[in-house]
C-alpha cells in the first residue's frame, strides 16, 4: 500500500534528499488538483486514475531509493583516504626489508583496491539513482502538462497521446523496480 497518501513523503527522507523528492511531490499534488477539478472529463478521469497510481508508486520507490542513495553516499564519503592509503602502502612495499613484509603490504594494497572498486561502483549507482529521479520529474511534468491541456481544452483529448505519455512512466517504474532489486531495497 502506498504510504504517500497517508503522510507527507518529504517527512520520510533526510533533509538533504527533500530537494530531490520535492519536484515529484509537487507534480503529484498539481496532478491531483487537475483530477479533482476535472472529474467530468472522461479522459482525465480514466487516465488520471492510472497516472495517480503510477505517480504514488514512483514516489514510494523514490523514497526507498533515496535511502539506498544515502547508504551508498556514506560508503563513498567514508572512503576518502583509500587512494592515499594505497599510495602509502606501495611506498612501504618498496621500503620493506623482508619478503613476508612485502607480501603482507601487497595483500593490503589489493584489499584497498577492491574497496576502491566498490566505491567507484557506488558512485555510479548514485549517478544512476539521480538520473532516474531526473527522468521521473521530466515524465511527470510532461504528463501533468498533457492532463492540464486535456482538462482546459474542454474536449476529451487524444487518449493515444495520453497513453504514449503513460508508457514511459510505466517503463520508469519498472526501472525503479529493477534498481530496488539490484540494491536489495525492502518495500
Amino acid at each position: 500500500a502506498s504510504q504517500t497518501r497517508n503522510s507527507n513523503p518529504l517527512d520520510q527522507v533526510k533533509n538533504e534528499n527533500r530537494s530531490r523528492l520535492m519536484p515529484l511531490v509537487k507534480l503529484r499534488n498539481e496532478m491531483d488538483e487537475i483530477f479533482e477539478t476535472n472529474k467530468d472529463n472522461a479522459l482525465v478521469r480514466v487516465m488520471g486514475a492510472e497516472a495517480q497510481q503510477e505517480c504514488n508508486n514512483l514516489i514510494d520507490q523514490s523514497i526507498r531509493l533515496l535511502g539506498t542513495r544515502d547508504q551508498l553516499n556514506s560508503a563513498v564519503n567514508g572512503s576518502a583516504n583509500l587512494e592515499e592509503t594505497i599510495n602509502r602502502l606501495q611506498t612501504n612495499v618498496e621500503l620493506a626489508a623482508t619478503q613476508p613484509e612485502r607480501e603482507m603490504l601487497e595483500s593490503g594494497i589489493q584489499a584497498h583496491k577492491s574497496q576502491l572498486e566498490q566505491v567507484q561502483r557506488a558512485r555510479l549507482a548514485i549517478q544512476g539513482i539521480d538520473a532516474n529521479l531526473s527522468q521521473a520529474v521530466a515524465l511527470l511534468s510532461e504528463l501533468r502538462t498533457r492532463l492540464a491541456l486535456a482538462a482546459t481544452s474542454g474536449s476529451e483529448g487524444d487518449q493515444e497521446t495520453m497513453r504514449d505519455t503513460l508508457s514511459p512512466l510505466h517503463a520508469l517504474t519498472s526501472s525503479f523496480d529493477e534498481a530496488e532489486q539490484v540494491f536489495g531495497v525492502k518495500s
